[in-house]
């Protein structure tokens, strides 16, 4: 069950270029997506199976993805690097924050939260992480992450987080925090 649909955007034209479908039984599958910049590594988060699957799209003629590896540590939560060298999964305690070579996955770093959302800078070198209980911002060099700040979420704590905020963090100074719920203190 489940599934991830892959368009590609010519001017307001959505085509769509691939259908990802689960390896699993699990029906949310596809309950997390990201994408690199250039729309050539895709990950899918599967949270029952605790497991990230990660799709490389072919230079042939079709543009057709194929499995290239599974991440065993998160599906709850992805984030891809723009390149698509770093990828980052989270499970209901931690992210971990993978380095890709081909299709060799390495495993670099584990962050304190993501079970409400991960999301990293262009360059991966900046990651944020988020659970009920608050955010961290990590700065990354080399293997070592800096945790940069944190903070609490508790003027959102009137509603089930975990299914209604998500981080964004892709500018250089830029950190969003969003809820699709109203009343929910925001202002």
């Amino acid at each position: 069950g489940g599934g991830a649909y892959v368009y590609d955007r010519n001017d307001n034209v959505y085509d769509k270029v691939g259908i990802l479908t689960s390896p699993s039984s699990s029906g949310t599958f596809g309950n997390s997506v990201s994408v690199s910049a250039d729309g050539y590594i895709v990950a899918v988060g599967d949270p029952p199976s605790s497991k990230s699957y990660i799709y490389e799209r072919s230079d042939d003629l079709y543009g057709s993805y194929k499995k290239i590896g599974t991440l065993t540590n998160g599906g709850t939560q992805v984030c891809v690097s723009d390149d698509g060298e770093t990828i980052i999964t989270a499970n209901a305690s931690s992210s971990t924050v993978y380095d890709r070579s081909g299709s060799t996955f390495t495993s670099v770093g584990t962050l304190s939260g993501g079970s409400v959302g991960i999301s990293c800078s262009p360059d991966g070198k900046i990651i944020s992480t988020a659970s009920a209980s608050g955010y961290n911002v990590y700065n990354r060099e080399g293997d070592v992450f800096y945790l940069n700040a944190s903070g609490s979420l508790s003027n959102l704590d009137s509603f089930d987080m975990s299914t209604n905020t998500k981080v964004i963090y892709r500018g250089s100074s830029t950190e969003v925090v969003g809820s699709g719920i109203t009343g929910n203190g925001l202002s």
